[in-house]
C-alpha cells in the first residue's frame, strides 16, 4: 500500500490507538473515544496534507455525469489515489448527487475502513478475544464516531465545492501513553487481517 494511503492503518500516526487498545485499565467506552480521537486527528491531517497542495475534489464531483474516461482523469490527477476513488465511489453510490450527501457518504466509507482496522488491531490482544467484547468495541466505535460524522464531512464537503482545506487541530479526549508493544503491535497480522483495504461497503 501507497504511504500517502488515508487508510493505512500501520506505521506511526496510529500509534496511540494501539496504546489505547492494549491499556487494562480502560473502559471499552474509553477506548473506543480514544481510538476515535486518533481517527478524527489523522484524517483531517490526511486531508489537509491531501488536499492542500494537490486538486480539490470538485474535479471528481465535475467527472460524475462525463464520460467514464473523464472520471477515470480525475482520480488520476490525485496524489492519494485511495482517498480519490473513494470519492468516486461515494458519487456512485449516494442517495443524492448534491454535494452534502456524497460528502456524507465519503465520510462514512472511511469510517468504515478505520472501525475495520481498529477492530483488526484490537482481535490482535489477548483482552479481546472473547467475541463479547469485540462486539462491545465495535458499538462504541460505531457512536463515538457518529458523533464526528458532521465535522469531517464539512472539511470533505469543502473540497468538493473547490474551498481549500485547511488544517486544524482536534481536541484530545485523553491522551494515551505510547509503549513499546503497541509501536511494534503485528503490522504482520494487520496485513493478514486485511484492515489495511479500502472499505468496499455498498
Amino acid at each position: 500500500m501507497a504511504e500517502n494511503e488515508i487508510l493505512d492503518v500501520k506505521g506511526r500516526r496510529w500509534r496511540h490507538i494501539r496504546a489505547a487498545l492494549i491499556k487494562p485499565d480502560l473502559s471499552i467506552t474509553e477506548m473506543a473515544e480514544c481510538v476515535v480521537d486518533n481517527f478524527q486527528s489523522v484524517i483531517q491531517r490526511s486531508l489537509a496534507n491531501a488536499l492542500r497542495k494537490g486538486q480539490p475534489l470538485l474535479l471528481i464531483f465535475r467527472a460524475i455525469d462525463q464520460h467514464p474516461s473523464a472520471m477515470r482523469a480525475a482520480v488520476g490527477m490525485f496524489q492519494d489515489q485511495q482517498l480519490a476513488r473513494i470519492v468516486r465511489n461515494a458519487t456512485l453510490v449516494a442517495k443524492t448527487k448534491d454535494i452534502s450527501s456524497i460528502a456524507l457518504c465519503v465520510t462514512d466509507m472511511l469510517f468504515a475502513g478505520l472501525k475495520e482496522g481498529a477492530l483488526v488491531l484490537a482481535k490482535q490482544n489477548g483482552c479481546f478475544q472473547e467475541r463479547g467484547r469485540i462486539e462491545a468495541l465495535k458499538t462504541e466505535l460505531e457512536n463515538a464516531l457518529g458523533s464526528r460524522r458532521n465535522d469531517l464531512s464539512k472539511i470533505i464537503e469543502a473540497s468538493l465545492l473547490g474551498q481549500a482545506v485547511k488544517r486544524r487541530s482536534v481536541a484530545k479526549q485523553k491522551r494515551i501513553p505510547v509503549t513499546a508493544r503497541s509501536l511494534v503491535l503485528s503490522p504482520l497480522a494487520i496485513r493478514k487481517g486485511g484492515g489495511n483495504h479500502a472499505p468496499r461497503p455498498y
